[in-house]
């Protein structure tokens, strides 16, 4: 089985959602429920998952301390990796942000190639295992949706989705980029794009009575409340 290790100081969740979405389109794919990123969570999944019949294993990966991410790595021994982007998140536990860069890079030292954020991939884009983000090309953010393009082989895509804010669009790049990776074509990509729903509690709109909810109940990062205030302004 192929196995995908996820990791970042945010986004993970969301990443985790959007990518075994798209993947399906061409593959069967288990992936940990829920926010399931540590190791009895990835032993439980594997043990009750239908893991005979995958064939690509989404493991997430969180970390609070020093020596998290590489235990996680030690426990699925992953082929490919998504790293969302670091900061100061769990800083209480990791003393400083420097702390927790080392960390959550111990994924690019394990798996073969590693789809890195934008703001990591600049300091880690002399690592040859480092994959750069798809570019968003004509961004536009609504206060219902998001639409914009991305470029595969000179051919533009049009992304409209339900899921806000710029995080959203960097989150379907991720998980897209390591589709291509995996042989996925931009046409099934979009495909799975158009399946894709919210994710409970990170910046699910409904509306109520005339009236609108944001539910980012679960979020915790400053990068995140910044995307949810961002989105309540819309």
């Amino acid at each position: 089985i192929l196995r995908v290790g996820i990791t970042g100081s945010y986004g993970k969740t969301s990443v985790k959602n959007v990518l075994k979405t798209l993947l399906e389109e061409k593959y069967t794919v288990l992936a940990t429920p829920e926010s399931y990123n540590t190791p009895i969570g990835i032993a439980k999944t594997v043990q009750d998952g239908d893991l005979a019949g995958a064939q690509i294993l989404i493991a997430e990966m969180g970390a609070r301390q020093m020596g998290d991410i590489k235990e996680l790595c030690e426990l699925v021994n992953p082929d490919f990796g998504i790293l969302t982007g670091v900061c100061a998140q769990h800083i209480e536990t990791f003393s400083s942000e420097d702390n927790v860069f080392a960390e959550k890079t111990e994924l690019v030292k394990a798996a073969k190639k590693t789809v890195c954020g934008r703001s990591v991939y600049e300091k880690l884009k002399e690592n040859e295992a480092c994959i750069p983000v798809l570019e968003a090309q004509n961004l536009q953010l609504f206060a219902e949706r998001t639409e914009f393009d991305f470029a595969v082989d000179g051919k533009l895509f049009h992304v409209k989705t339900k899921l806000l804010g710029e995080s959203a669009a960097e989150n379907i790049l991720l998980a897209a980029t390591l589709c291509l990776q995996l042989g996925m074509t931009g046409e099934e990509i979009l495909r799975g794009v158009e399946r894709l729903e919210y994710i409970p509690h990170r910046l699910a709109l409904s509306e109520v009575s005339g009236g609108y909810i944001l539910d980012d109940g679960y979020n915790a990062s400053e990068r995140s409340a910044k995307e949810a205030v961002a989105a309540l302004k819309r």
